[in-house]
Order: structure tokens, then sequence, then C-alpha cells
């Protein structure tokens, strides 16, 4: 199949299929609406210099996620959330 194809299979995979137990579609809307915000949040120098993450591993998870490869949803989720519980709690 062609690469246009492909593209319109996994849309409508994403939109029909996919987080239908969730109410939140986080995996469309990082994709989407807040890649420009998660690209900022996950690319900062102050969460890349975190002692409890490989700053390499983020990264290659942005890169590979915005690309459009794999789906780093749930190790996403999990820094950004990682970042702004240190950011409330511990600063």
């Amino acid at each position: 199949m062609n690469s246009s194809v492909m593209r319109l299979l996994a849309t409508l995979n994403e939109r029909l299929f996919l987080g239908q137990a969730q109410y939140y579609r986080f995996r469309v809307w990082y994709r989407n609406a807040l890649s420009d915000y998660g690209r900022v949040m996950l690319l900062n120098s102050r969460i890349l210099s975190r002692p409890c993450l490989q700053a390499s591993a983020v990264v290659v998870i942005v890169r590979h996620y915005l690309e459009g490869g794999r789906n780093y949803n749930t190790a996403i989720h999990t820094i950004l959330t990682l970042e702004h519980s240190h950011r409330l709690f511990l600063n």
C-alpha cells in the first residue's frame, strides 16, 4: 500500500478504535494539539537533567512519537506527570 492509504488507515484506526475505554484522547492530543507543548516540556534542559531519566531516551521517545512512529503515550504521560509533580511538590 502507498503511504497516503496507510496514513488514512492509521487515522481511522486512532479515531474509531483506539482509546475507546478512555475519555481523554491523549495519543491524538500529544501528536496534534499538544505537540508543541510536549516538545517544549519534554526537551527542556530541566527535565533532561533529572537523575531519574535518561536524557537520550527522552529525546528518542519524543522524536519517534511526534514523527508518527511507535506509540510512547504511556511513557510521555508518565514523564509529564513526574515533571509536574516534581515542580509542584519539590521545587
